[in-house]
């Protein structure tokens, strides 16, 4: 009895049903940015198209596509991945001193 050969590689994945920027959910904060004019276009008309599909608010649609489109840029850029820890640990540690030093000047008496 012969059995049949096995396959080699990775199973494929599940069939995408949804667009991908539905699969997270984060924080948000305000940012402006300035893009050419064909990504605008293409942008804008994703976001319809999806806003269509999901029956969600357009700039709720924009939020999460632009999110999700940085956050995949960012891991597949090979010179920003082995800085990225430190990077951004150094960058945190600066929002903590500087929030810190907001709190501090709030409870010291201020000085002629």
């Amino acid at each position: 009895m012969d059995s049949p050969p096995r396959r080699r590689g990775r199973p494929p994945g599940p069939t995408q049903i949804l667009p991908l920027f539905l699969h997270q959910v984060r924080s948000r904060v305000a940012m402006r940015a300035v893009v050419s004019v064909p990504t605008e276009r293409e942008l804008r008309c994703y976001v319809e198209w999806a806003r269509g599909l999901t029956l969600m608010a357009a700039d709720e649609v924009l939020v999460r596509v632009v999110d999700q489109a940085l956050g995949d840029y960012f891991k597949r850029d090979k010179l920003w991945r082995p800085l990225r820890s430190d990077i951004l640990a150094k960058d945190a540690s600066r929002a903590w001193e500087a929030a810190f030093a907001a709190i501090k000047a709030r409870r010291d008496p201020a000085t002629p």
